[in-house]
């Protein structure tokens, strides 16, 4: 009889997700594009390998485009992703990735919650994006079959929080464990939606991975201000600045065409600025955009005598626009339509520079 349940027991978990390496994410410090980045290379891998993805959450919070596109991420994935807070708290957008998991779990110390969006450093009070944040929160719970009212109450109120064992009695995570080893298992053989295929996950001594940051994310880590706030600042001043330095630039070089190489300085100055902002704030493939810039910036500084520099500056543009595009989603077309403004401003002024200095034929 024993030999028939046993038998029964290995078939069972031959039938599930097996996983024997573990590729883990350190999700240390405020929520950004770095981590989205990473999160997608650690899928990418376990996907390819037949692995699962274990996130360890330390932070206050974050960006809302970059956490929404984790979710997206953790959502679909063909994969388990385990989440674990291992440090004070994964608040805010911390805990909506956390919510998307396949499997959550806390230390015992550790709190979730905080998740009423902020803009800028103001508590966004309106109801109609309360009635979105709500939404995407409640609906990523309740794929993964987790109390929603839960949800309710963090959206609404920046002072919710809750600790680890509150947390399992409402049914908000699955795990309280001391560590993530331990987490790992007490996870093994819980049943998961894997983008909507039912299966049991089962971890026979897994290998664990780190998915280490590259060059650009730890650039990015080093550099990315410890507040959320403080971050869409970051990322949002050099372009009001492009715009004060691209408005008197050009005016300087129409009334007075001699201070060119002052508007070449002040084009140049914005570039590095924005290069520097998007190099801290971008994943890697954004930072196209401001490649292309630098690749306009060199052109012009072999045609600058004709285009007094205007090209160099709307080049400027390439890195904002980028950020804007990547952070809001409804910022990319404003942010392309002050580059093409600006850029069609800059065609303008060469035309009448190039015009107004003609050299006039002599008249018979």
């Amino acid at each position: 009889m024993w030999f028939l349940l046993l038998f029964a027991a290995l078939a069972a978990a031959v039938a599930g997700y097996n996983v024997s390496t573990v590729y883990v994410v350190d999700v240390r410090g405020v929520v950004g594009p770095h981590t989205y980045w990473q999160v997608a290379k650690a899928v990418e891998a376990a996907e390819r390998g037949g692995g699962a993805v274990l996130l360890l959450l330390s932070t206050p919070g974050g960006l809302a485009a970059p956490a929404k596109r984790i979710m997206g991420l953790i959502l679909h994935s063909k994969v388990p992703v385990l989440g674990y807070v291992y440090g004070e708290e994964a608040a805010s957008a911390g805990t909506y990735i956390l919510m998307a998991t396949h499997i959550a779990g806390m230390a015992p110390h550790s709190k979730i919650g905080a998740c009423q969006p902020v803009l800028l450093v103001f508590l966004v009070e309106d109801p109609g994006v309360i009635a979105q944040h709500l939404s995407i929160l409640a609906e990523a719970m309740s794929r993964r079959g987790r109390n929603v009212e839960f949800a309710e109450r963090c959206v609404r109120s920046k002072e919710y929080l809750i600790g680890a064992e509150e947390a399992q009695r409402m049914g908000v995570v699955e795990v309280v464990a001391g560590n993530f080893v331990e987490f790992v298992k007490r996870a093994n053989g819980t049943a998961v939606s894997l983008d909507g295929v039912e299966d049991k996950v089962f971890f026979y001594s897994p290998k664990y991975v780190p998915v280490t940051p590259g060059p650009i994310e730890l650039f990015q880590s080093w550099h990315l201000p410890e507040s959320p706030a403080a971050l869409l600042y970051f990322s949002t001043l050099p372009l009001l600045l492009h715009v004060a330095l691209f408005l008197a630039a050009m005016y300087a070089v129409l009334l007075y065409a001699k201070m060119r190489d002052w508007a070449a300085v002040a084009n140049l100055s914005a570039f590095a600025l924005a290069l520097y902002v998007s190099l801290a704030t971008l994943p890697p493939p954004w930072l196209l955009a401001s490649v292309a810039g630098a690749v306009a910036i060199l052109a012009d500084l072999f045609i600058s005598r004709h285009t007094r520099g205007f090209v160099a500056f709307a080049a400027a543009f390439a890195p904002q626009t980028a950020v804007a595009a990547f952070y809001q989603e409804g910022a990319a077309a404003l942010a392309w339509a002050i580059a093409l403004i600006i850029s069609a401003s800059a065609a303008g002024a060469v035309i009448y520079i190039s015009r107004r200095k003609r050299p006039q034929m002599p008249s018979w």
